[in-house]
């Protein structure tokens, strides 16, 4: 048996397995994907936001109810001591995929950005 026959015929039966099983997750498991997808996004932004080095890893949290009320924060310090805040608000549609939100980010209390609709499921 060659690649290319292998490929042609092997790769759809993966693609329809690997959508069976997206599928097969509960609403709780989308949940809790799309929870941690705005944890790396909210991450993600802060990073690309605050000019300093950050000290470590940001502390982010995120939920997202059942009706799709989403929120999330991050939290650390500079290298040099400033405190660093992301705050995220907004709405999801885990079976869509989708999610927007405004997100807020501030070093020692001061807006450093604010970002209304921002896809918060993108890194």
């Amino acid at each position: 048996m060659n690649t290319t026959f292998r490929f042609r015929h092997l790769a759809p039966i993966a693609a329809v397995v690997a959508i069976a099983a997206t599928a097969a997750c509960t609403d709780s498991e989308r949940r809790g994907l799309g929870e941690e997808d705005v944890r790396d996004s909210l991450r993600a932004t802060a990073e690309r936001v605050v000019d300093a080095p950050i000290d470590g890893d940001l502390d982010c949290t995120s939920s997202i109810t059942v009706d799709g009320a989403v929120t999330g924060s991050c939290t650390g310090t500079t290298d040099d001591g400033h405190a660093v805040e992301a705050v995220l608000a907004g709405t999801a549609d885990v079976d869509a995929e989708r999610c927007s939100g405004d997100v807020t980010v501030s070093v020692d209390g001061e807006q450093q950005a604010h970002e209304s609709a921002a896809n918060c499921f993108a890194s």
